[in-house]
């Protein structure tokens, strides 16, 4: 601490970009109650899977940002829109749904190490997974 008062100096807050994210075991779910976000997403799970990857990668090229992943649920979502009178269905209340995920330490960070876990719940290392996409 320093003894003349001076403020000390706030480090900048580090800024997290949460990526929307549909585990396999959601995906059907998510299609058969809003098969409108089916084009937004991608015709099949492992097209979405692929998507988002990208989007990582892009994103990773074009920004400073720290990276997560938000992996939602048909169940979490809808009770998160009715918590707060949000339409379920809206791209904001997915966005907000992530973000809240985020703010509470769900995500998953990405990249995850080569070796590590893959951010998308194969199962597989990261290495042997969306890291070969």
């Amino acid at each position: 601490m320093r003894s003349d008062g001076a403020a000390r100096k706030k480090k900048p807050k580090k800024v997290v970009r949460v990526l929307v994210y549909w585990p396999a075991e959601q995906w059907d779910a998510m299609a058969a109650r809003w098969p409108q976000f089916v084009p937004e997403y991608g015709d099949d799970h492992d097209t979405h899977r692929r998507m988002v990857e990208d989007m990582l990668r892009r994103h990773a090229e074009d920004s400073g940002a720290t990276l997560g992943v938000a992996s939602l649920t048909v169940d979490g979502l809808v009770e998160f829109a009715a918590a707060r009178e949000f339409d379920a269905a809206g791209s904001e209340t997915r966005a907000a749904y992530a973000a809240e995920l985020g703010r509470a330490g769900t995500v998953t960070s990405w990249p995850p190490a080569q070796r590590q876990k893959c951010w998308c719940g194969s199962g597989r290392t990261y290495r042997e997974c969306c890291a070969a996409i």
